[in-house]
């Protein structure tokens, strides 16, 4: 268990050899180029990509363009007070991650910055520029959280050739477009509009129209290389999983649920410690759901409660989007933290188990293979037996491993999971016959690790709270831990380079 036995490459820190084309630059220009390079102002970051765009190779450089859009909007009436300190805060951070020597930056405005990296190749270039707003986004944001999301550093580019006007200006109708653009793909569905509320009814709905419907595009007769599996028929064994959802949603469509149209959702991530690698080594993905201003959030599994499926399908959708979003960063930055995505068992339903998976495959092969593990949650022994031989391919099919949670006392499923990789106990799912003192539970979580290393499981828990439980469970052979005795969540799966060796 554990990403051991993945080999990770990282980025090279070293600047790559700029391009021999054979074109000889006179001195006077040289001595021009060189004088027009770190962070300059804008006038002087626009002479420079004026040279650039003179220069063969210009269809090739990108410009990219960092926004705090997000975060102007989210501190509202503060913005013109702190504008001054953050043009101050982005300059230091671009600084460390820019070569002088060849790199251009400048802030256009308190809002907007752009930067030109010539002499790299685009994928490292990526890279610098994600790790500029994550940075940023870490220093002006840090874990707060408004109006139930985090605000985000929008990053986008353009070519060369589109950023600059005729006049040799930047043409900014065209920056603002691709900010916009580029602000809509990270602002989820439940993002308060003028237009849609924060959890976005119309979405549901159609969430709704797709779970009744068995010959929807994102149903079971999709192609096996998208569903995970064989085409969806009523003679396929999957009839009775279709019709143990269907019974849920016809007991769940009487009852009415808490959640709205204006539930607000988050997703944070909660550091995990790798035992077989003594480190801060991978993050798990944490719901947040606040149903109305005011009221407590629902962390966790707590987050589905008195859910109906349409719902649990939005929530797991919400999840498998920004964690999507964060694989992809991960894996394009170089980083070695792997990160374990949990769903409900309800989402793998045949007929609509695409939509939790569609972002996950849009993120490169290399990186679920490497970098994911896929948890399925919320089963019990009520289920039929006959569920678990074929609830987990979907998700195998995507090229991750997966892993099964259980309540703690429901040990007579470990083993049926014969096609996971680990299972493992959330303390904080513990059933109120399950709330005892400390050495009792640890007796039970230990009977627990040693039916599934009977059956050849790897095992984990999650929500570990006290400081002597932790020290227990470190010696007691299971492969994750985290919660809040072992570090706080994040808004992000990165870490300190300091940090990454705490428990």
């Amino acid at each position: 268990m554990g990403w051991l036995s993945v080999r990770f490459t990282r980025m090279p820190d070293v600047e790559s050899p700029p391009r021999d084309d054979g074109a000889a630059l006179s001195a006077t220009s040289a001595r021009n180029r060189m004088s027009r390079r770190g962070c300059l102002d804008s006038k002087a970051f626009l002479a420079a990509l004026r040279e650039m765009a003179d220069d063969d190779d210009a269809d090739e450089l990108r410009i990219h363009i960092l926004s705090l859009a997000d975060f102007r909007d989210a501190v509202a009436g503060k913005w013109n007070r702190l504008s001054t300190l953050i043009v101050v805060a982005v300059e230091v951070i671009a600084r460390k991650h820019m070569n002088l020597a060849t790199d251009i930056f400048t802030q256009f405005d308190s809002e907007l910055s752009f930067m030109a990296i010539p002499q790299t190749p685009r994928h490292e270039a990526r890279t610098r520029v994600a790790a500029i707003a994550r940075d940023v986004a870490g220093h002006l944001f840090g874990d707060t959280v408004v109006n139930g999301r985090r605000p985000q550093v929008i990053v986008t580019s353009l070519p060369l050739s589109k950023a600059l006007a005729l006049d040799g200006n930047i043409d900014r109708r065209a920056v603002d477009l691709a900010v916009t653009r580029a602000g809509a793909l990270l602002k989820p569905a439940h993002t308060e509009t003028e237009t849609a509320p924060p959890l976005s009814a119309p979405h549901r709905s159609a969430l709704e129209a797709l779970m009744q419907e068995p010959g929807s595009p994102l149903s079971g007769t999709a192609p096996a290389s998208v569903s995970g599996g064989a085409p969806y028929t009523s003679e396929s064994a999957a009839d009775w999983y279709d019709e143990q959802i269907d019974s849920l949603a016809s007991v769940r469509r009487k009852s009415d649920s808490a959640m709205t149209g204006d539930t607000k959702l988050s997703l944070l991530w909660t550091p995990t410690w790798v035992t077989a690698q003594k480190t801060m080594g991978a993050f798990h993905a944490r719901l947040i759901r606040i149903d109305r201003d005011g009221t407590p959030p629902l962390e966790g599994c707590h987050a589905y409660a008195d859910a109906k499926p349409v719902e649990i399908l939005t929530l797991d959708r919400f999840v498998a989007t920004g964690a999507a979003r964060e694989l992809k960063a991960l894996f394009f930055s170089g980083r070695r933290s792997g990160l374990t995505v949990p769903f409900h068992w309800q989402s793998l339903a045949p007929r609509w188990r695409d939509c939790v998976r569609l972002p996950i495959l849009d993120c490169p092969p290399a990186a679920r293979r490497k970098l994911l593990k896929v948890e399925i949650f919320g089963l019990t022994s009520a289920l039929p037996a006959n569920l678990f031989d074929k609830m987990f391919e979907p998700i195998e099919a995507m090229g991750c491993d997966v892993m099964a949670r259980l309540p703690l006392s429901e040990v007579d499923v470990i083993p049926l999971l014969r096609s996971v990789k680990a299972v493992g106990i959330d303390l904080a799912e513990l059933k109120d016959n399950d709330r005892v003192g400390d050495e009792i539970l640890f007796e039970r979580i230990c009977r627990f690790r040693e039916i599934a290393r009977v059956h050849k499981l790897a095992c984990y828990i999650w929500g570990v709270r006290h400081r002597p439980m932790i020290a227990k469970v470190l010696d007691s052979g299971f492969s994750l831990i985290n919660g809040p005795g072992v570090m706080c969540d994040l808004s992000h799966p990165t870490l300190p380079r300091h940090d990454r060796k705490a428990a």
